[in-house]
């Protein structure tokens, strides 16, 4: 997981065509492992192009989730 974390912000992957659905994937882990400020690094890079998985685990509406996941981890109430 660290070795994921680090990859994505050490190094710039903007052309990767994988990049949104794994910043999604790795921020929803890192805010389940609770670790907010990691998740609110990798929230920085996704911006608002929240992805439908993980974020609609389990049978939520994955643009309300991914906003609330983000004011959570951005300390915004």
């Amino acid at each position: 997981m660290k070795a994921a974390f680090d990859w994505w912000l050490e190094w710039e992957h903007e052309g990767h065509p994988a990049r949104l659905v794994d910043l999604n994937f790795l921020a929803h882990a890192k805010l389940c492992e609770g670790r907010p400020a990691e998740a609110a690094a990798l929230l920085g890079r996704i911006g608002p192009h929240a992805t439908e998985a993980p974020w609609s685990y389990p049978g939520r509406d994955p643009q309300q989730a991914f906003r609330a996941a983000r004011r959570a981890a951005l300390g915004i109430a």
